[in-house]
């Protein structure tokens, strides 16, 4: 190995040889030589004066020569060596070889993923686009590097784009359009699935058995605080009671739980089910007493237990106005519609036009022939003990003359004291205020001048399974559930029912049941018999509890007709016999043949 001489930045000291002491800290470094020259001009009172000093060692540089090695300093920056770790520079122009970088287009490449044409597919050429590059460019013009020209070697940056590699890493296609086969991707729904994953219905109407309670209140008997305050303690009844009666009477039978009497009470008219029903609706007109006869493009018909007239509209063809107008202003015309060759008798009450090209209609509406007995404003009273029925029967007459309507009575006569029965109003308001103290309603007849007078609940809910005979059976194949609600009522099971300033008051209360849960009072000043009393309480303490009115949609069937409010109907399906009372009926014939009425029925879960 050759010899290393030692290069220092500053002439060596003339003064003579000194020996290189590193690190030494023996004492203080002796002073060193220093050279100081002065000339003085005594020839005016100036005086000039120069002085040289040359130190050309560092403060660092010590004297000492007892130490022969010492620890060195590492110099921050080795200033010249003849090899140092190579700086990497942003490019590299002489490397001969460099990992090859993919580019965003390759130009020179023979194959490559295809995109779909926008334009025509059958066209073999079309106008070239000019590239922004050279495919055939072997050399380019290099950048001067500013640093480490010299160096034979370094590392190597990679190059953006690599425009001499043979080779590179294809791009995938983003879609294979040459492909007979793919993965498939299911389907959301299938249409000629033969069965699939049915839905759980969110309710069911009646269900054999449900989730565990605790017992009602009514086990323990409560003794009022206090004598002499008139109250009965309640002595409960530990006898079991069933809901449904023996099959013989006497004869031993088993207990089984949740399970429904059997057999149920025949219905009046029972729909049998079928794989197929077919029905010719038709909707008629007849102007009376004419019988001019008109077709309905359009008709609606509807009524509630809180209406006793029905209100319907019919949309006609424009030359019907001529038949069907008054020939005097207080006529009263009266039509007579014909749903599936059931008659209803109707009334107009206005009539109007519905032009739209080609066609031009007139919209025609009104109400049962029953509004005529709310045309009038008069007083009636009583000055003699009447019954209900004959306190009816005197609002429908007049001067001892009867209007020529007759009452269909079927609830429980009781007898009204003389003075009791005081109203300002209509024939049909009187005889509402009448039904109302015992909670019955009113609803019309089809076609005659019959008022039917109905009770709102002709046997406690509690009793519908043995006491109710269904007057329609349905079968779920014949109809469909529209709307399914559930109310929760409160559960009263006493109520206060009285006259006002005559009559009878006092409680009714739930069989059964302890009668502490108190509905509000009920008062009417046409309360006054014990038969009126019940009736009325009975009313009360039925509208109360978990309720599940739903609403069922069927066709205007021969066998039924129109389902009117009051009926009691029996839906059968797949959960088993819904039993319940109609509350209102809704026809509906948006466009001939499609004819529907929607009944809303009201039953209770208990």
């Amino acid at each position: 190995m050759s010899a290393l001489d030692l290069v220092f930045s500053r002439p060596v000291y003339a003064g003579g040889p000194l020996d290189l002491v590193f690190g030494s800290e023996d004492g203080a470094p002796p002073a060193l030589p220093l050279t100081v020259t002065i000339t003085v001009t005594l020839s005016a009172p100036v005086v000039t004066c120069s002085v040289v000093y040359d130190n050309r060692l560092p403060n660092s540089v010590s004297a000492a020569r007892g130490l022969r090695h010492q620890v060195a300093t590492a110099a921050e920056a080795p200033t010249r060596a003849p090899w140092s770790p190579p700086v990497p520079i942003d490019q590299q122009h002489a490397a001969a070889w460099q990992p090859a970088s993919p580019t965003e287009a390759a130009p020179s490449a023979r194959w490559d993923a295809t995109q779909p044409m926008q334009g025509e597919a059958g066209i073999r050429w079309q106008s070239g686009a000019t590239e922004h590059a050279s495919a055939s460019l072997v050399h380019q013009v290099c950048t001067p590097v500013e640093l480490l020209k010299a160096i034979g070697w370094q590392s190597a940056t990679p190059l953006a784009v690599a425009l001499l590699a043979p080779h590179q890493v294809a791009t995938p296609a983003p879609h294979t359009l040459l492909l007979r086969l793919q993965q498939g991707q299911p389907m959301v729904h299938a249409l000629f699935a033969p069965h699939q994953v049915a839905t759980p219905a969110q309710r069911t109407l009646r269900a054999r058995w449900q989730q565990a309670r605790s017992i009602p209140a009514g086990l323990t008997v409560y003794v009022p605080p206090g004598t002499g305050t008139g109250q009965i303690p309640h002595v409960p009844d530990l006898n079991l009671v069933f809901a449904c009666p023996a099959y013989e009477q006497g004869a031993p039978i088993a207990l089984v739980f949740g399970h429904v009497c059997l057999p149920p009470t025949p219905a009046g008219i029972v729909i049998p089910i079928r794989s197929c029903y077919m029905v010719q609706n038709s909707v008629t007109l007849y102007r009376l007493p004419a019988g001019t006869e008109f077709k309905a493009e359009s008709f609606t018909l509807d009524i509630d237990k809180d209406s006793w007239t029905f209100g319907w509209s019919a949309s006609l063809h424009s030359s019907a106005r001529v038949h069907l107008a008054r020939s005097a202003p207080d006529e009263r015309v009266e039509v007579e519609c014909v749903i599936n060759s059931v008659p209803y008798r109707l009334a107009i009450d206005s009539m109007g036009r519905d032009r739209a090209f080609p066609e031009s209609r007139i919209a025609v509406r009104g109400r049962g022939r029953a509004a005529e007995l709310d045309d009038v404003d008069l007083s009636f009273g009583s000055t003699a003990p009447r019954t209900a029925q004959q306190l009816m029967d005197d609002v429908l007459t007049v001067n001892g003359v009867s209007l020529g309507w007759t009452l269909d009575w079927q609830i429980t006569d009781w007898l009204v004291p003389a003075g009791a029965f005081l109203f300002n109003g209509s024939y049909i308001g009187a005889l509402r205020h009448i039904a109302e103290a015992v909670g019955a309603y009113i609803q019309p007849h089809p076609t005659d001048k019959v008022l039917r007078v109905l009770p709102l609940y002709p046997h406690a809910p509690w009793d519908w399974a043995t006491l109710l005979t269904p007057d329609i059976e349905l079968p779920a194949d014949v109809a469909k559930v529209v709307n399914l609600e559930e109310e929760m009522r409160p559960l009263y099971n006493r109520v206060y029912v009285g006259g006002v300033a005559q009559g009878v008051f006092g409680p009714v209360t739930r069989g059964g049941t302890a009668g502490d849960r108190i509905a509000p009072q009920v008062n009417h000043p046409l309360i006054t018999a014990a038969e009126a009393h019940i009736q009325r309480g009975r009313a009360v303490l039925s509208d109360t509890g978990l309720q599940e009115p739903f609403s069922v949609q069927t066709m205007v069937l021969p066998e039924t007709g129109i389902i009117l409010p009051g009926k009691a109907l029996r839906f059968v399906d797949e959960d088993g016999p819904h039993l319940g009372i109609v509350r209102n009926t809704s026809v509906q014939m948006q466009e001939w043949p499609e004819l529907y009425q929607t009944l809303g029925v009201e039953t209770h879960a208990e």
